[in-house]
Order: structure tokens, then C-alpha cells, then sequence
């Protein structure tokens, strides 16, 4: 083995494990390396895949739905999901709804040459379907917060041939993400917010790990909840809301006053007083790219 094929190889074998393959070149004869290309990414499973210009892409999923809303043409998107909404739904608009991987048939029959989802492992066999019949399949893994969401822009835009445009998104959102915290002066303190969903008469918080939490983190605010649980979107009862006592109560538009029928949880400080502040559906649920517009309203709301 030459020196310069020890060298690339070492590089390729370091970046494969961070989830791309490279193939790089030495320049001039000098048996130094002076450019690399990408050949193939990894997904959240270790499926491995091809970097090319996909002519077919399909979105099952909120977050897969913005991301190629953003780095492709939308003469290459040929699916989105069927729970987009919002501004995202306006920016889809004739295209294919697909729920999900429930619907593999009605897919299949759209011939994508790509299908991103978002899953949390369980859909295994359905995907291998896909794959069985000829289609390039990327699991971007759980949804969670922007780190997932910034790693997965990052690798989603290298894997369809953009990986400037996805570099030059993901710095922006990260660079107008972190100047929204930073409207409170490091002297103010911070208001203590509390996620909270009601779905029937459970309801569900929103922490570390979480795209919630990074919602209030980055609207100038302090996660009531960060450091009480281990899981990102835990259950939280009456009395453990009561305890924490938060400053203000987040939640999805339209749910206040389900919130507050629910036993106990009108005793909130926050519901008392009226501190209760709902973003509209589709910045609230989505763990993708809108989380910038809902940290950014969250802080509006906040700090009138």
C-alpha cells in the first residue's frame, strides 16, 4: 500500500463512521490530498446509500417534508406526507399524500427513487418492502431536537447532491436559533416554562432531548422540566406539574382549556394567572425546521 492509500484510507474509514464514505484523489503527484467526494452516506440505521441526484423523492414524515421542501427542486419531489400543514402544506401543494409507511402499495406505485422517513426502529419489514422493490430507502432515525435535525440536514442534503446549500442551512438555522436566546440579556433572568400536551386525560411534557425543549431553550427561557426526567417527552401528572411550578405553560393551539379540565391542573400557577401560551399546531408539533419560527413567536409571546 502506497502512502498516499494509507492516507486516504484512514480518512475514509474516520468520516464513514460519522456517517459518510469518501473517495478522495492525491494532486499533482505529490501524494498529498487535495479534494474529497462523497460516494455514499449512512442512515440512522447503517443502511448505506448512494450520492446522486434523485429524480424521485418521497417525504413520509414532518421533518423529511421541510427538508426537501428546502434542498430540492420541487420538480423532484414526487410524495409528501400526509400530515403536512401549514406553510409546508402551501409549498407542496398537488403533490401525493402518503401516510407514512402505511401505505407501502400506494408508494410503490409512485415509483420514488428515494424515500425518506423518520422512524424509531420498529418498521423494519416495511421498509425492507421497499428496498425489495428497487427503492433507495434513508431512515433519519427518532425525531428529536436540532441536533438530530441539524446532522440529519446536513447528511439528507450530501445524499441527494446539495451538501453546500444543506452546510449553508443548517449554519444559518443554528447561527438565528442561537441569536433568539440571546434577545435576553445574560443579566434578565429567564422565565421557567413548562411543556405541556394534553392528549385525552394524559399529558405529556416536553424536555432535554426534545425538540420542545430546544423551542423554549432558544426562545429565551428556562425548561422547568430539564434534569426531573430521563425520557425527552415524558408523562407528566398534576401533581408533578404542581411542583414544578412553572412560570408559564407551553402547549399546542387550542389545548388550554382541555389542559385545564383535566383533574388538578387547574391549580396551576400559570393557569390561574392566565400565563399559558399556545403555538399554533403546525410550529408546535413539528421537530423540524420550523422550530425557528416557533421559538421565535414563543418569544414574542413571552416577552411582550
Amino acid at each position: 500500500m502506497t502512502a498516499w492509500n494509507a492516507v486516504a484510507y484512514l480518512l475514509a474509514l474516520a468520516l464513514a463512521l460519522g456517517g459518510v464514505l469518501l473517495v478522495s484523489r492525491p494532486a499533482g503527484g505529490h501524494g498529498t490530498v487535495s479534494s474529497a467526494a462523497i460516494v455514499s452516506v449512512r442512515d440512522a440505521r447503517g443502511g448505506e446509500l448512494p450520492v446522486r441526484a434523485y429524480a424521485r423523492i418521497a417525504a413520509l414524515d414532518l421533518v423529511s417534508d421541510e427538508l426537501v421542501g428546502h434542498l430540492v427542486e420541487p420538480a423532484r419531489i414526487c410524495a409528501v406526507s400526509a400530515w403536512t400543514q401549514g406553510p409546508e402544506a402551501w409549498r407542496h401543494a398537488g403533490l401525493p399524500r402518503i401516510e407514512g409507511l402505511n401505505d407501502l402499495e400506494g408508494l410503490i406505485r409512485l415509483r420514488p427513487d428515494l424515500v425518506l422517513v423518520s422512524t424509531f426502529g420498529g418498521e423494519v419489514d416495511r421498509i425492507q418492502r421497499l428496498r425489495d422493490a428497487g427503492i433507495a430507502v434513508f431512515d433519519l432515525g427518532p425525531a428529536g431536537g436540532m441536533r438530530e435535525l441539524t446532522r440529519n440536514l446536513r447528511i439528507v442534503a450530501q445524499l441527494i447532491g446539495a451538501a453546500e446549500r444543506g452546510e449553508r442551512l443548517a449554519a444559518q438555522l443554528e447561527r438565528r436559533m442561537a441569536a433568539v436566546a440571546a434577545r435576553v440579556p445574560p443579566t434578565s433572568p429567564r422565565l421557567r416554562a413548562l411543556v405541556l400536551t394534553p392528549v385525552v386525560d394524559v399529558v405529556y411534557g416536553g424536555t432535554t432531548g426534545s425538540s420542545f425543549h430546544d423551542i423554549v431553550v432558544s426562545a429565551g427561557l428556562a425548561d422547568a422540566a430539564e434534569g426531573r426526567y430521563r425520557e425527552p417527552w415524558p408523562r407528566i401528572g398534576a401533581e408533578d406539574a404542581l411542583a414544578i411550578d412553572p412560570d408559564l405553560v407551553v402547549t399546542r393551539g387550542g389545548a388550554r382549556e382541555a389542559l385545564a379540565r383535566l383533574p388538578g391542573f387547574a391549580r396551576l400557577r400559570a393557569l390561574r394567572d392566565g400565563r399559558v401560551i399556545e403555538l399554533p399546531v403546525e410550529l408546535f408539533d413539528s421537530p423540524g425546521l420550523s422550530m425557528l419560527d416557533a421559538a421565535e413567536l414563543l418569544h414574542a409571546k413571552a416577552y411582550p
